[in-house]
């Protein structure tokens, strides 16, 4: 099931996959390992990263869905219904203590919803959840499994991963994120190029393997991207 938009669905009518080197990133690094692994889907829109994965049979335990906006929130509990693997929260995440706030609503792609403001765009009001305080909360469903931490967010990506306290922080073993608020970058530079403390292995999106250099110079081109981080 999907919404009707002119980004996402002629993609999936296309191709019949949606962002697949993130599935794929997450295959080749959990391929050698006993460990089962939790996984955080924030901004998870309809669950297509996360219906693709569990038909991939990833050694993923739980899937925690997270997703603010009421339309695609019950689209994704439809998508992913034939799993019991799958929670769900209909809630946003934010780096601060709100309990709502507006959500600005894209006309053309439904997955280009965010909680940055937006020129002549309808709202909603969506409930939120500080990050830290989510995680607080999953902690005893998270167990001793290691964390796959995906967040497309639309602009709040940098936000909630540098506001992540270390304890949370150390239990991620795969980073996906998208990275697009360059403004907040540009204040914050030097602390997200410190999350390469955390991971040894990062990529773009199309593999090219990345050092703190290479990160450093995609943040200067100021041009949307998504990166993959890991640890051995």
């Amino acid at each position: 099931r999907t919404q009707i938009d002119e980004i996402i669905t002629p993609n999936i009518l296309k191709n019949g996959k949606w962002d697949y080197f993130v599935v794929n990133f997450i295959k080749k690094k959990t391929k050698n390992t006993k460990v089962k692994f939790n996984f955080i889907d924030i901004g998870a829109n309809i669950g297509l990263i996360s219906k693709q994965l569990i038909n991939e049979k990833i050694k993923i335990d739980k899937y925690h869905c997270v997703e603010p906006e009421k339309k695609n929130f019950e689209i994704l509990k439809k998508n992913l219904k034939f799993s019991n693997k799958a929670l769900f929260y209909n809630i946003a995440l934010t780096n601060k203590k709100s309990s709502y706030q507006k959500i600005y609503l894209s006309n053309n792609n439904f997955g280009d919803y965010s909680l940055l403001k937006k020129k002549n765009s309808n709202f909603s009001l969506v409930k939120c959840e500080n990050i830290n305080s989510f995680f607080k909360n999953i902690s005893k469903i998270l167990k001793n499994n290691k964390i796959i931490y995906k967040s497309d967010t639309q602009g709040f990506d940098e936000m909630l991963i540098l506001s992540l306290e270390k304890k949370y922080l150390k239990k991620i073993s795969i980073l996906i994120l998208e990275v697009s608020n360059f403004n907040f970058l540009e204040k914050n530079k030097k602390k997200f190029l410190n999350l390469t403390k955390y991971f040894n292995i990062i990529e773009d999106e199309k593999g090219n393997k990345l050092n703190k250099i290479d990160l450093s110079n995609k943040i200067n081109q100021k041009k949307e991207l998504n990166l993959l981080f890991a640890k051995n």
